[in-house]
């Protein structure tokens, strides 16, 4: 009896520790990220992604392009790694300028440049496509690196935004 009742505490720790598990499931927030949006330099702003940093450094640097969109000193391309998310239960894979979730997610952030080599240029409707991420650098259907030329932080996201 001792035994059974351990063993169904046990198996009920579990489950609350790793949460329920379906298609439904809310994206969990890890703390001290912070997201912004990412779109085109200029109007209209037709596509848009998810970036989330952690690292002080790069969200200052994320937060004085918002402030001051016209600084020339600022390096202001996102440069990343980018990997398949085919899965709903990620904050970063969202293209909030159309209500839709892409099929990638940037993986890790590498830099903000001043220009990139053309091979990571496009849009984010272009790494949908089979061919980028061995394009770019990668692996085919595992991951690629972005570094698109018309596109920068445009503002923060909160999370109760994402998860809408």
């Amino acid at each position: 009896m001792i035994k059974t009742l351990i063993t169904f505490y046990y198996l009920i720790l579990i489950f609350v520790l790793n949460g329920c598990s379906s298609d439904d499931a809310q994206p969990v927030e890890d703390e001290g990220t912070v997201y912004f949006l990412i779109s085109e330099t200029v109007a209209p702003q037709e596509e848009s992604f998810i970036l989330a940093l952690t690292d002080p450094d790069h969200i200052g640097h994320a937060r004085k392009i918002i402030e001051d969109p016209d600084n020339e000193q600022l390096a202001k391309l996102v440069t990343a790694k980018v990997v398949k998310q085919e899965t709903t239960a990620s904050l970063a894979n969202r293209d909030l300028l159309n209500d839709r979730i892409w099929t990638w997610k940037v993986e890790e952030f590498q830099a903000f440049a001043d220009q990139t080599i053309e091979i990571l240029d496009g849009r984010p409707s272009d790494v949908e496509k089979d061919f980028w991420f061995e394009n770019s650098g990668g692996v085919a259907n595992e991951y690629g690196f972005i570094g698109f030329w018309g596109y920068t932080v445009k503002r923060e996201v909160s999370v109760e935004e994402l998860r809408d």
